[in-house]
């Protein structure tokens, strides 16, 4: 395995970056880990709960991940991944920050009807913070399915994962997670659509930030 790391990018400045880390041997778009970072202008540290009940204000973090899968779901090449998603999405029910699913209890939705090609796979979910969400992608058991995903899926032309803020509350639609996935790969990271590599604040939060940056 070849690493390569590099900083995050952050426009509007937030008082943390995040140290990216991929596999440059097999995939060099494949981020196989994310560690926060919080250094003050002095080169003091901001801790992770300063920075998450700074962070859980008006609006939470929304994502949209897609994977287009080398055969359907019943077939036994598929069997291992089959097997983890029941463990992946209840450990994702269980972490810290976790709000909301697409296809969750009580719902009809399903991880195929994102798009009309059912070989393509999405989950949409809500998270109280960037923080919360990176730890459970990159710090947790669904770790596996990024470091094995090459077993089940295949490549994707543009970004196969999308963030952007939602006020509390809101459970984002289908149609609204496609445009903020589409968006990104027309545009590139902006505060509309954006990815670990590069953040942007939630709206309005770009000024609570200056206070914890002095």
């Amino acid at each position: 395995m070849k690493i390569a790391q590099e900083q995050s990018k952050n426009e509007t400045k937030p008082p943390f970056s995040i140290l990216v880390v991929r596999d440059t041997g097999i995939n060099p778009s494949l981020v196989i880990s994310a560690h926060f970072y919080y250094p003050r202008a002095q080169g003091e540290r901001i801790s992770s709960l300063e920075w998450s009940r700074k962070e859980q204000g008006m609006y939470h973090l929304a994502q949209v991940n897609i994977g287009r899968l080398r055969a359907p779901l019943n077939d036994p090449g598929m069997a291992g991944y089959v097997a983890l998603r029941p463990v992946i999405d209840a450990l994702a029910r269980k972490s810290q920050g976790f709000i909301w699913r697409r296809g969750g209890p009580g719902s009809t939705a399903k991880e195929t009807d994102l798009y009309e090609d059912h070989m393509l796979i999405a989950n949409v979910s809500v998270w109280a913070t960037l923080e919360d969400y990176v730890n459970f992608v990159y710090k947790s058991e669904h770790l596996k399915v990024i470091k094995q995903g090459q077993q089940w899926f295949q490549a994707i032309d543009g970004p196969h994962y999308a963030l952007w803020w939602v006020p509390q509350g809101h459970q984002p639609s289908a149609q609204e997670a496609r445009e903020r996935l589409e968006y990104l790969g027309r545009h590139g990271e902006t505060a509309y659509a954006f990815s670990i590599e590069k953040t942007f604040w939630a709206p309005g939060e770009d000024t609570l930030g200056a206070s914890l940056m002095g």
